[in-house]
């Protein structure tokens, strides 16, 4: 017994002193260094991930820069088809040797170099990741590579080149571009189901990053409640309009009616705004609860709410007629590629 507690005692005393030593100049200095450089990390996977929404905003716009985007509850909403990417492309050239037919020229949007500054940023940023790989799991690694294959299969520092392709819009690019978009869908919740405290990130509070988590948690995981505490969280550091909309309209999808209702009262009250400048709101929470607009009609004079009425009918029509006319647009740039092709 005595020789099996000579052996044992240093036996275990050895394990003691090495997960201590383990402990004490392996664990926690690792852990200081992720605690230090995951912010880091986070804020570069958003920054891909928000130069790849840009790019699919500008696919599926009518216009170059313009801020009205017909699909961007798809593109958040991961629901965003190859056939609508396809549509997107019809009107999208790379340069102005794109534009060869005078027939659909007015209509067509030169992309070329704007893909190309967004593609770059997104490789950069990529090739900055792996310089942390050590912190970076098994499937962001594989995934940015997919990424970043996806986007070198196609030759974007070639945009001021002549084109000399019968079909000169960007359409032969919609099979890249529809595998880009399921990499952009894998990667949102690697973006933004991690803790990350967007106010450490960085030294000044950038209203981008709360904004998109919390368009991430609306519309692709449909969390309302997350939603709700992103909001929260995003208000304690900002009280700008938006957070205070978004919060109204949070509560309403998380079914609580009557405390958006009230929220909804408060901030009419508090911010003295006309009801103009928050129409487009209005109309979408209208479908919500009906009472909003008695209320309205009661604490507002007649002409405000006759211009809000009209204001909201004219946004309805006047969203839903672009929308149409660029589908109509673009559809009959397809049917005259496929003339001249057959």
């Amino acid at each position: 017994m005595s020789v099996k507690k000579e052996i044992l005692i240093p036996v275990l005393l050895s394990i003691v002193s090495a997960i201590i030593f383990w402990f004490t100049f392996s664990y926690m200095p690792n852990r200081k260094r992720v605690h230090k450089i995951q912010p880091k990390i986070n804020q570069d996977l958003y920054i891909v991930s928000e130069n790849l929404y840009r790019i699919f905003h500008l696919i599926m716009s009518e216009k170059k820069n313009s801020q009205t985007c017909y699909f961007t509850k798809q593109i958040l909403s991961g629901n965003l088809t190859k056939d609508e990417i396809n549509l997107g492309l019809q009107n999208k050239c790379s340069n102005a040797s794109s534009l060869k037919y005078a027939q659909i020229n007015p209509y067509m949007v030169i992309i070329g170099e704007d893909l190309y500054s967004r593609t770059s940023i997104i490789i950069n940023k990529i090739n900055d990741l792996y310089v942390f790989s050590e912190f970076l799991s098994a499937d962001q690694i594989i995934l940015l590579e997919k990424i970043k294959k996806t986007i070198q299969a196609v030759d974007f520092s070639g945009y001021k080149e002549d084109q000399i392709e019968l079909v000169s819009n960007l359409t032969r690019l919609s099979e890249n571009f529809n595998v880009l978009y399921y990499l952009y869908c894998r990667l949102l919740p690697m973006v933004f189901d991690n803790r990350h405290d967007f106010v450490k990130t960085s030294i000044y509070f950038d209203i981008g990053f709360p904004l998109a988590e919390i368009s991430y948690h609306m519309y692709f995981t449909q969390n309302y409640r997350k939603c709700r505490r992103c909001i929260k969280k995003a208000l304690k550091y900002s009280q700008e309009n938006v957070f205070e909309l978004s919060l109204i309209r949070c509560e309403y999808l998380l079914g609580r009616k009557r405390r958006a209702f009230s929220n909804l009262k408060t901030y009419l009250s508090q911010n003295n705004l006309e009801l103009l400048y928050i129409s487009n709101f209005i109309e979408e929470i209208t479908q919500y609860d009906s009472e909003i607009m008695e209320w309205i009609e009661v604490n507002y004079s007649e002409e405000e709410v006759l211009k809000l009425k009209s204001k909201m009918e004219t946004n309805k029509k006047k969203q839903y007629a672009d929308k149409m006319k660029f589908i109509y647009m673009n559809e009959n740039i397809d049917k005259f590629f496929e003339k001249i092709t057959s």
